[in-house]
């Protein structure tokens, strides 16, 4: 080869270059869909295992599954315009007369309720099955069922009774009956 070389020949190095990083970049791409196919299908088994996991630990625990994946739905607004989002949480369980949404959790991140995701995907269940009595946040890792209320959701606020009708009603018929006894003593 000469040097400098002729055009036709820097034509072809850069061609056979371009080639090369658009394979490279291929092969990187579907590499990259094998690491994620691999990771979803490992977290699939793994959710299959604990929901099977949840169950064993809901009947243990004295709850008859009633659904799984029971759909619940969420209304709210964007600027006015009313929106809906479709929750799936995975069990609607009975326990006595009380229901309760149940969600199967694995690992020290999913069940902590200190970790805002956790939390508000358990509110955003309490929030779309107003019928419930709560939710159960079944940790399959450690073996645990844990309740976990919102106040102000699902009657969780005791409410304060005023004393004034009760006394009313009392005062009304002790005057009712003293009346009676009066009319025909």
């Amino acid at each position: 080869m000469r040097w400098p070389p002729d055009q036709s020949a820097i034509l072809a190095l850069l061609l056979l270059a371009a080639t090369a990083l658009l394979l490279l970049q291929s092969f990187r791409l579907w590499q990259r869909g094998r690491v994620e196919a691999r990771r979803a299908k490992r977290a699939r088994t793994l959710g299959k295992r604990g929901e099977r996991d949840a169950k064993r630990l809901l009947k243990k625990g004295k709850y008859r599954i009633e659904r799984e994946q029971p759909t619940g739905r969420l209304d709210y607004e964007v600027d006015g315009q009313p929106r809906e989002a479709v929750l799936r949480p995975d069990f609607l369980v009975r326990r006595g007369r009380h229901r309760y949404v149940a969600d199967a959790k694995a690992g020290v991140d999913a069940t902590d309720l200190g970790k805002r995701g956790t939390r508000r995907q358990l509110l955003e269940y309490a929030l779309a099955f107003p019928e419930v009595a709560g939710v159960l946040l079944v940790d399959t890792e450690r073996g645990e069922i844990h309740a976990v209320g919102f106040p102000g959701v699902h009657g969780r606020k005791p409410a304060r009774r005023d004393p004034l009708p009760f006394v009313l009603g009392l005062v009304c018929g002790a005057g009712a009956a003293a009346a009676v006894v009066v009319l025909l003593g």
